[in-house]
């Protein structure tokens, strides 16, 4: 079991992670951020000069900072990482060293630190295509990516640091929905709200996929769960994470019913032919019901109605920019590092 002491958030200034920090800021608990600021920091803009928020703009895998940063924290909540499987293919030896490399001098780096506990962020995408519906954490996994394969490799590492003076859980998240000041659109849910708001019209193509979703402040509301949780009910433990087991099409009429909703008129619905994204998995989060009594309660309907509320608040425009869409951004990161090694 953690106390309340610093709570230091890796990619605490990403999608999850400007939610994470806030929420826990808001809870009362000190947090450090490590983020190497890739997407930039206006996602902690609302908490920039809050006096319990440390931000040190570093690359995760800079040990010798881990180590400074990791000195009195209570809690390490781990989300950085090349966010899913399109943007882990673009670089796979980067996305290796940051997804799985980094793990070991991390997870040591807070044993000698002496950090009570450990929350590492794995992810449905270790399933693959699934075998059966239903899967749960017992299941064989399936990766197709190099995404995937890490955060499966990365699994039984986080695992093997569990101790009585350091608690490690793997929760395997579901596709993440809702807003988030460092937004993404990338995301099935989110595109597929913007599409119908922006354009009134929106294209599935295949729709019978299955991707389990999950609301952002469900997992945040885990977290803190999880930082005071004993350790005897989840040492060592790996938790699905999910919320609403639903199709592409499925979530393409809610995004549809949301925006009509609200009187913003006719959205049109068009299908197309499956393409190559063959994921699909059914997945259970029961044993995280049993363990902690914990569901996540948010719908996609309402993650959808916080991004289209944000939107009316004027805090996106254009959904298709890319500073919404983690392989168009890294793309263009790619490109600036290779043209500054050439130079």
């Amino acid at each position: 079991m953690s106390g309340r002491g610093p709570v230091v958030v890796t990619g605490g200034a990403g999608y999850l992670g400007s939610v994470m920090t806030r929420r826990l800021l808001a809870a009362g608990r000190p947090v450090t951020v490590i983020d190497d600021l890739t997407f930039g920091d206006h996602g902690l803009a609302s908490v920039r000069h809050d006096p319990g928020l440390q931000v040190v703009p570093v690359d995760v895998r800079d040990v010798p900072v881990l180590r400074a940063v990791l000195t009195g924290a209570e809690a390490v909540v781990h989300l950085a990482a090349v966010a899913n499987d399109p943007s882990g293919d673009l670089d796979r030896a980067l996305t290796r060293s940051i997804n799985f490399d980094v793990y070991a001098p991390l997870l040591e780096a807070c044993r000698e630190a002496g950090v009570r506990t450990f929350v590492n962020a794995s992810s449905f995408s270790v399933y693959g295509i699934a075998v059966r519906p239903n899967i749960t954490e017992d299941d064989p996994l399936n990766c197709l990516r190099e995404y995937s394969r890490c955060k499966a490799d990365a699994e039984p590492l986080v695992r093997s640091y569990d101790s009585p003076s350091m608690t490690t859980v793997n929760l395997r998240l579901a596709t993440l929905c809702g807003w988030s000041p460092r937004m993404r659109f990338d995301l099935v849910a989110n595109l597929l709200l913007g599409e119908a708001l922006r354009y009134r019209r929106i294209t599935v193509v295949g729709g019978e996929q299955c991707r389990p979703q999950v609301h952002l402040h469900d997992v945040c509301d885990l977290v803190e769960l999880l930082l005071d949780a004993p350790r005897d009910r989840i040492g060592g433990e790996v938790f699905n994470v999910g919320g609403e087991n639903t199709s592409i099409l499925e979530l393409a009429t809610t995004a549809r019913d949301v925006v009509q909703a609200d009187g913003r008129g006719p959205v049109t619905l068009t299908h197309e032919p499956a393409r190559d994204d063959e994921r699909s998995y059914v997945v259970s989060s029961e044993k995280l019901a049993r363990t902690l009594g914990f569901r996540a309660t948010r719908t996609v309907a309402r993650a959808m109605a916080d991004v289209a509320a944000a939107y009316e608040r004027g805090e996106w425009h254009d959904h298709r920019s890319p500073e919404h869409h983690n392989v168009r951004h890294l793309l263009g990161v790619l490109a600036a590092q290779r043209a500054r090694a050439v130079v």
